[in-house]
């Protein structure tokens, strides 16, 4: 009996040790990849763009984009919708306009559509590598503010607007991302300043399936609402009468945690924590020998 309780009492120790062993390790600041920083690969839609500098208004935007994120990581289904209203103050002129994006989408396999005024028209699909975006017609400076392999895809159309004139123009795509893995998502803004006066917008991100966290990058001042909706979230940011500074809304997904590089003070926990579990595991260890060499004399 007396050794079956000497046994029971040598594993209860034995026992405890692991367990303060590993409490010891869990609380060891993890000594991993740094946060990355908040412009790192990006996939983007842009705001649209003239070609030329003209007394032009963006008068309004409405943005709809929805993601299906129900096979995320996998695939994920983006479908865009934007119309934005144009008011020309100046004579009546013939101008370019184009919508950048760079997605990780096959563009081949994806469905594009240009509308002026509820009519369809033409358009073209031009890419533009890093190196290569000052041959752009457009101002296409935001490339150089995020990391992203894929070129810059702008959907190009020409129009006529007349004086005092107000159009809408429509744009509408929609494509599978084949792989997402830690993912910022963003629609990018501060493109608005290369149109004159405020403006008045809304973006929605409609996401369904896997649920992301929403972000705003840059000075906003305008209203952000965050809801429930069938089978999914929705988050709509919304302005009147702004000139906007912001640069970009969007989503993120991460597949793994983040922590941060480890400080001296972390080295300095460390150490302590180490020679306090020593000295616990020492002392456990020392009365269970010393109990045993009482119990032998």
């Amino acid at each position: 009996m007396r050794k079956f309780i000497e046994k029971r009492s040598f594993k209860s120790s034995i026992i405890i040790a692991l367990f303060i062993l590993s409490n010891f390790i869990n609380s060891v600041p993890k000594m991993v990849a740094p946060i990355p920083p908040p412009l790192y690969s990006y996939q983007l839609i842009s705001e649209i763009l003239p070609n030329r500098t003209l007394s032009l208004n963006l008068l309004n935007r409405n943005v709809v984009i929805k993601i299906n994120a129900s096979n995320y990581p996998d695939n994920v289904q983006i479908d865009f919708n934007a119309n934005y209203t144009i008011f020309n103050a100046e004579n009546d002129s013939n101008l370019t306009l184009g919508l950048p994006f760079f997605l990780r989408i096959n563009v081949s396999k994806s469905n594009f559509s240009v509308k002026l005024n509820n009519v369809p028209i033409d358009f073209v699909l031009e890419n533009y590598t890093q190196g290569a975006t000052n041959s752009s017609e457009f101002d296409l400076d935001f490339f150089s503010h995020f990391i992203n392999e894929k070129p810059v895809i702008v959907i190009k159309c020409n129009i006529t607007i007349l004086k005092y004139e107000s159009i809408k123009i429509e744009y509408d795509f929609n494509g599978i991302v084949d792989f997402w893995d830690d993912i910022y998502f963003g629609y990018y803004l501060n493109a608005s300043k290369t149109w004159n006066g405020n403006t008045t917008g809304r973006v929605e991100f409609r996401v369904f399936g896997k649920v992301p966290s929403f972000f705003t990058s840059g000075d906003y001042h305008g209203n952000k609402q965050v809801s429930d909706i069938i089978e999914g979230i929705s988050c709509i940011w919304e302005w009147y009468n702004l000139k906007v500074n912001t640069l970009v809304f969007g989503i993120e997904y991460y597949s793994y945690n983040f922590y941060p590089n480890l400080t001296i003070y972390d080295i300095f926990i460390i150490i302590i924590n180490i020679t306090a579990y020593i000295l616990i595991i020492s002392a456990i260890i020392y009365f269970i020998v010393k109990r045993k060499s009482r119990k032998k004399t």
